[in-house]
């Protein structure tokens, strides 16, 4: 009976330790006829797009030219909370950019096809949904 008790405590201990996971889901709208890749950036010392977190690629998950962030931060709040300006970037880059510049050459000169500058409140504004349509 010992047992069942410490073991129980121990399970709401490891449960209550356990970081919250934000179930909200940023979704990108790709209205363009090209393949795109995503990057979610933290505004670290300075706006790079070497100080990536989240890559998505999205070759291969188009479902109706919309899709879903699964690589993405854990708890969007506290993400966004630890960012210089309380701000991210949602890099856009389209595979045509890769494929002509490789992504050494992307990182090393800060190459990208759009960057939005985001807070909670433009997502919420936005319905956690991003249309990226070319420009």
């Amino acid at each position: 009976m010992k047992n069942y008790i410490f073991l129980i405590v121990v399970i709401f201990l490891v449960i209550s330790c356990v970081d919250k996971v934000d179930t909200q889901n940023l979704t990108i709208k790709n209205t363009t006829e090209r393949d795109i890749y995503t990057i979610i950036s933290k505004i670290k010392n300075e706006d790079s797009l070497n100080d990536y977190g989240f890559f998505g690629d999205f070759r291969d998950s188009l479902v109706n030219n919309s899709f879903k962030s699964i690589n993405r931060p854990i708890d969007w709040k506290w993400y966004i909370e630890n960012s210089i300006g309380h701000k991210f970037n949602l890099y856009i880059i389209k595979k045509d950019s890769v494929d002509e510049y490789g992504w050494e050459e992307i990182h090393t000169k800060n190459l990208y096809n759009k960057k939005y500058l985001l807070d909670i409140d433009d997502l919420d504004s936005l319905n956690w949904t991003i249309e990226y349509n070319g420009n």
